[in-house]
């Protein structure tokens, strides 16, 4: 069968955050660079929730995997809770309609 899942890497140390422009944009790197080895990890580690929720078959569909630290920032790969616009089923429609607008492209209904 399939599954439906979701993952989140946490706060991994990467560029991905990083490339803003003009004084904002030091700033945030500063802060960046002096808080990653309090609250960030590896990119690795941020790598292993993904590659948990891709193989392991006994999740089941709808979990969102995230690490298991404060604030879901670094940790082990574990099941974790969803905000809730993630489960808002009238934004996730707005979401479709706009998603299917922008790209020219419409599913039929299953």
């Amino acid at each position: 069968g399939t599954a439906s899942l979701a993952a989140h890497p946490g706060l991994a140390r990467s560029n991905l955050g990083l490339g803003y422009a003009g004084l904002l944009g030091r700033l945030q790197t500063l802060a960046f660079r002096l808080t990653a080895p309090v609250v960030q990890q590896s990119t690795q580690q941020g790598a292993l929730p993904q590659l948990r929720a891709a193989t392991d078959p006994d999740l089941p569909t709808g979990t969102f995997v995230g690490p298991s630290g404060p604030g879901g920032s670094r940790g082990a790969p574990v099941p974790v809770g969803s905000s809730a616009p993630a489960r808002d089923l009238e934004l996730a429609g707005r979401l479709w309609a706009v998603s299917e607008e922008l790209t020219h492209t419409a599913y039929a209904e299953i």
